[in-house]
Protein backbone atom coordinates (compact mmCIF):
# COMPACT_ATOMS: atom_id res chain seq x y z
CA UNK A 1 0.00 0.00 0.00
CA UNK A 2 2.72 2.50 0.94
CA UNK A 3 4.65 1.71 -2.25
CA UNK A 4 2.01 3.65 -4.24
CA UNK A 5 3.69 6.86 -3.03
CA UNK A 6 6.99 6.10 -4.83
CA UNK A 7 5.69 8.07 -7.83
CA UNK A 8 5.78 11.25 -5.70
CA UNK A 9 9.36 10.78 -4.54
CA UNK A 10 12.03 8.13 -4.77
CA UNK A 11 12.84 4.78 -3.23
CA UNK A 12 15.96 4.97 -1.05
CA UNK A 13 18.23 2.47 0.70
CA UNK A 14 20.06 4.05 3.63
CA UNK A 15 22.89 2.74 5.79
CA UNK A 16 22.94 2.45 9.56
CA UNK A 17 23.78 5.78 11.19
CA UNK A 18 22.08 7.98 8.57
CA UNK A 19 20.16 10.95 10.00
CA UNK A 20 16.74 11.30 8.39
CA UNK A 21 16.36 14.61 10.23
CA UNK A 22 18.09 16.60 12.95
CA UNK A 23 16.25 18.47 15.65
CA UNK A 24 16.20 22.22 15.01
CA UNK A 25 17.24 21.94 11.36
CA UNK A 26 15.20 22.27 8.18
CA UNK A 27 13.43 19.13 7.03
CA UNK A 28 13.44 18.79 3.25
CA UNK A 29 11.94 15.32 2.83
CA UNK A 30 9.22 13.20 4.33
CA UNK A 31 10.36 9.58 4.68
CA UNK A 32 7.93 6.67 4.61
CA UNK A 33 9.67 3.72 6.25
CA UNK A 34 9.16 0.39 4.50
CA UNK A 35 11.89 -1.68 6.22
CA UNK A 36 14.43 -0.94 8.92
CA UNK A 37 14.73 0.51 12.40
CA UNK A 38 15.17 4.15 13.44
CA UNK A 39 15.69 5.79 16.81
CA UNK A 40 14.04 9.09 17.69
CA UNK A 41 15.86 11.40 20.10
CA UNK A 42 15.33 14.84 21.51
CA UNK A 43 17.76 17.13 23.30
CA UNK A 44 16.64 18.36 26.71
CA UNK A 45 17.26 21.87 28.04
CA UNK A 46 20.14 20.56 30.19
CA UNK A 47 21.89 19.21 27.07
CA UNK A 48 21.09 15.55 27.66
CA UNK A 49 19.72 13.60 24.73
CA UNK A 50 16.79 11.33 25.52
CA UNK A 51 15.51 8.45 23.47
CA UNK A 52 11.97 9.29 22.47
CA UNK A 53 11.00 6.09 20.70
CA UNK A 54 11.64 3.81 17.74
CA UNK A 55 10.28 3.09 14.30
CA UNK A 56 10.41 -0.59 13.45
CA UNK A 57 9.68 -1.39 9.77
CA UNK A 58 6.87 1.16 9.68
CA UNK A 59 6.28 4.88 10.12
CA UNK A 60 6.50 8.32 8.58
CA UNK A 61 9.20 10.85 9.38
CA UNK A 62 8.01 14.39 8.65
CA UNK A 63 4.27 13.94 9.06
CA UNK A 64 4.14 16.55 11.83
CA UNK A 65 6.03 19.04 9.66
CA UNK A 66 3.70 18.28 6.74
CA UNK A 67 0.56 19.22 8.65
CA UNK A 68 2.10 22.19 10.47
CA UNK A 69 3.41 25.47 9.11
CA UNK A 70 6.94 24.58 10.21
CA UNK A 71 9.61 22.85 8.19
CA UNK A 72 11.97 22.60 11.20
CA UNK A 73 12.40 19.10 12.61
CA UNK A 74 11.21 18.75 16.21
CA UNK A 75 13.29 15.60 16.85
CA UNK A 76 16.35 13.83 15.47
CA UNK A 77 15.83 10.49 13.75
CA UNK A 78 18.76 8.19 12.99
CA UNK A 79 18.76 4.76 11.36
CA UNK A 80 20.05 1.95 13.59
CA UNK A 81 19.86 -0.64 10.81
CA UNK A 82 19.76 -0.48 7.04
CA UNK A 83 16.59 1.29 5.97
CA UNK A 84 14.41 1.07 2.89
CA UNK A 85 11.99 3.92 2.43
CA UNK A 86 10.29 6.41 0.18
CA UNK A 87 11.48 10.03 0.34
CA UNK A 88 9.03 12.67 -0.79
CA UNK A 89 9.99 16.36 -0.92
CA UNK A 90 8.27 18.18 1.97
CA UNK A 91 6.67 20.67 -0.43
CA UNK A 92 5.14 17.80 -2.45
CA UNK A 93 3.96 16.14 0.79
CA UNK A 94 2.12 19.32 1.78
CA UNK A 95 0.45 19.42 -1.67
CA UNK A 96 -0.55 15.76 -1.39
CA UNK A 97 -2.07 16.36 2.04
CA UNK A 98 -4.38 19.00 0.56
CA UNK A 99 -5.28 17.15 -2.64
CA UNK A 100 -5.14 13.42 -1.85
CA UNK A 101 -7.60 12.10 0.73
CA UNK A 102 -5.79 8.75 1.03
CA UNK A 103 -2.52 10.53 1.83
CA UNK A 104 -4.26 12.79 4.36
CA UNK A 105 -5.76 9.73 6.04
CA UNK A 106 -2.34 8.05 6.08
CA UNK A 107 -0.81 11.09 7.79
CA UNK A 108 -3.67 11.20 10.30
CA UNK A 109 -3.20 7.50 11.09
CA UNK A 110 0.53 7.90 11.78
CA UNK A 111 0.04 11.10 13.80
CA UNK A 112 -2.52 9.29 15.97
CA UNK A 113 -0.04 6.43 16.46
CA UNK A 114 2.64 8.95 17.48
CA UNK A 115 0.31 10.56 20.00
CA UNK A 116 -0.49 7.18 21.53
CA UNK A 117 3.17 6.12 21.47
CA UNK A 118 4.32 9.38 23.06
CA UNK A 119 1.78 9.03 25.85
CA UNK A 120 2.79 5.39 26.39
CA UNK A 121 6.52 6.25 26.36
CA UNK A 122 6.05 9.04 28.91
CA UNK A 123 4.16 6.69 31.21
CA UNK A 124 6.90 4.07 30.90
CA UNK A 125 9.65 6.58 31.68
CA UNK A 126 7.81 7.67 34.81
CA UNK A 127 6.49 4.35 36.10
CA UNK A 128 8.76 1.53 34.92
CA UNK A 129 11.97 0.62 36.73
CA UNK A 130 15.24 1.10 34.86
CA UNK A 131 15.73 -2.64 34.33
CA UNK A 132 12.57 -2.87 32.22
CA UNK A 133 13.34 0.34 30.30
CA UNK A 134 16.89 -0.87 29.63
CA UNK A 135 15.77 -4.28 28.35
CA UNK A 136 13.24 -2.64 26.01
CA UNK A 137 15.94 -0.22 24.83
CA UNK A 138 18.40 -3.06 24.17
CA UNK A 139 15.88 -5.14 22.22
CA UNK A 140 14.88 -2.16 20.06
CA UNK A 141 18.34 -0.66 19.56
CA UNK A 142 20.48 -3.77 19.03
CA UNK A 143 18.54 -6.16 16.77
CA UNK A 144 21.74 -8.16 16.12
CA UNK A 145 21.82 -8.95 19.88
CA UNK A 146 25.32 -7.46 20.35
CA UNK A 147 25.27 -4.63 22.89
CA UNK A 148 28.23 -2.28 22.59
CA UNK A 149 27.26 1.28 23.34
CA UNK A 150 28.35 4.47 25.01
CA UNK A 151 27.04 3.99 28.55
CA UNK A 152 27.07 7.73 29.36
CA UNK A 153 24.92 8.41 26.31
CA UNK A 154 22.61 5.48 27.08
CA UNK A 155 22.13 6.67 30.67
CA UNK A 156 21.14 10.10 29.33
CA UNK A 157 18.76 8.59 26.79
CA UNK A 158 17.09 6.53 29.50
CA UNK A 159 16.93 9.47 31.90
CA UNK A 160 19.02 7.89 34.65
CA UNK A 161 22.42 8.26 36.25
CA UNK A 162 25.50 6.51 34.92
CA UNK A 163 25.95 4.68 38.26
CA UNK A 164 22.37 3.43 38.28
CA UNK A 165 22.83 2.16 34.74
CA UNK A 166 26.03 0.32 35.76
CA UNK A 167 24.23 -1.34 38.70
CA UNK A 168 21.39 -2.41 36.40
CA UNK A 169 23.81 -3.83 33.80
CA UNK A 170 25.58 -5.77 36.58
CA UNK A 171 22.21 -7.19 37.70
CA UNK A 172 21.41 -8.26 34.11
CA UNK A 173 24.87 -9.87 33.84
CA UNK A 174 24.29 -11.74 37.14
CA UNK A 175 20.97 -13.01 35.73
CA UNK A 176 22.68 -14.07 32.44
CA UNK A 177 20.52 -11.64 30.46
CA UNK A 178 23.71 -9.89 29.33
CA UNK A 179 26.63 -12.19 28.60
CA UNK A 180 30.07 -10.51 28.53
CA UNK A 181 32.32 -11.25 25.56
CA UNK A 182 36.11 -11.15 25.55
CA UNK A 183 35.91 -7.58 24.21
CA UNK A 184 35.57 -4.96 26.96
CA UNK A 185 32.09 -3.42 27.37
CA UNK A 186 30.57 -5.72 24.76
CA UNK A 187 27.72 -8.07 25.65
CA UNK A 188 25.50 -10.64 23.98
CA UNK A 189 21.85 -9.87 24.73
CA UNK A 190 20.10 -12.95 26.09
CA UNK A 191 16.59 -11.70 26.88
Amino acid sequence: MLEEYIKYGKLVLLDKGYYLCREGFELNYVTIILEGICKVTRQQENGNIMSFGFYNNDGIIGDLETVSDSNIASTSVVTISKLKGIRIPLKKSKELMKNNLNYSNLLAKYLAQKLYSSSHQTTQNILLPLEERLTMYLVNTYPNKIFEGNLVQISQELGTSYRHLLRTIKKLKDENKLIPTNKKKRYIINL
